[in-house]
C-alpha cells in the first residue's frame, strides 16, 4: 500500500502560498504520506513554491478538480474528472454520452502521460452525477477508454451509497487511503456537494480520531 493522505480542504480550499504554507507542514506533523490539493482556482498557485515545500517535508501530492499549467511534482490529477459535480441530465446515461467521455478522457490520458501523471476518475453517488456511480462502471469506462495511466478513484462515501460490497485485500489493492473531510468548504463546493452544516468542528478532530481510525481499518483488513 502506498501510504496515507488527507485532502488539503483540511485546511484550505485557497492553493495559495498562504495555503501551502499552512497546509503542507501540518500534514506532515500527522505522519502523512500525502497529500490531496484540491485545485479550484489555479491562477493563485505557486507551483515552484508548493514544489520546495513538498521536497522539504518529504511529502507526495495528487491533485484534484484542476491542474496548472506548470507540473511540480503531483504524482496523479483525479476526482470527477469525466463531468460536473451536481450536474445531471434527468434520465440515464446514454451510449453516446460514454462515447463523448472516453474520447475525452483518451486525449486527457494521452496528455497526462506526456507529464507523468496518472489520471483518475472518482465514481460519485446518484444525487451528485448520473454518469458514474459505481466501481463496475468506472472499470468499464476505463476500459473503453484503453490508456494504460487512468485509475480508478474510490470514494468510501460514494461507495457506501451506491456499492453492495467492496474487498480492498481480496483484490490486491495497492494505492493510498486519504482523508476527506471538507472543514473549509466554498459556497460553489458546498452547494455541488449539498453541504449544509459544518462536517467537525476543526481539523484537530478529524485527524486525531479520523486518523487511527483509517490506520486502525487499515491494519485490520490487512492492507498494511
Amino acid at each position: 500500500m502506498q501510504g496515507f493522505g488527507v485532502h488539503t480542504s483540511m485546511w484550505t480550499m485557497h492553493w495559495d502560498r498562504a495555503g501551502a504554507e499552512r497546509t503542507i507542514p501540518a500534514a506532515a506533523a500527522y505522519g502523512m504520506d500525502f497529500i490531496e490539493i484540491a485545485l479550484l482556482n489555479t491562477k493563485i498557485v505557486d507551483a515552484a513554491h508548493t514544489r520546495a515545500l513538498l521536497d522539504r517535508h518529504g511529502m507526495r501530492a495528487v491533485c484534484s478538480l484542476g491542474l496548472p499549467q506548470a507540473k511540480w511534482a503531483a504524482e496523479a490529477l483525479s476526482g470527477v474528472t469525466y463531468g460536473g459535480i451536481g450536474e445531471r441530465t434527468g434520465v440515464p446515461p446514454t451510449p453516446g454520452e460514454y462515447d463523448n467521455i472516453a474520447r475525452a478522457l483518451a486525449a486527457a490520458a494521452k496528455h497526462a502521460k506526456s507529464k507523468g501523471l496518472l489520471l483518475g476518475i472518482e465514481p460519485v453517488n446518484r444525487y451528485e452525477n448520473h454518469l458514474l456511480n459505481t466501481g463496475w462502471q468506472a472499470r468499464d469506462l476505463i476500459e473503453k477508454v484503453g490508456a494504460d495511466n487512468i485509475f480508478i478513484h474510490l470514494d468510501t462515501y460514494h461507495m457506501n451509497i451506491e456499492e453492495k460490497g467492496a474487498a480492498l485485500a481480496a483484490i490486491g489493492f495497492k494505492g493510498g487511503l486519504a482523508m476527506e473531510s471538507f472543514i473549509n468548504m466554498m459556497p460553489e463546493i458546498a452547494y455541488g456537494l449539498a453541504v449544509w452544516r459544518p462536517v467537525a468542528n476543526s481539523f484537530e478532530e478529524v485527524m486525531d480520531k479520523g486518523l487511527p481510525f483509517l490506520r486502525n481499518k487499515a491494519s485490520q483488513y490487512r492492507l498494511t
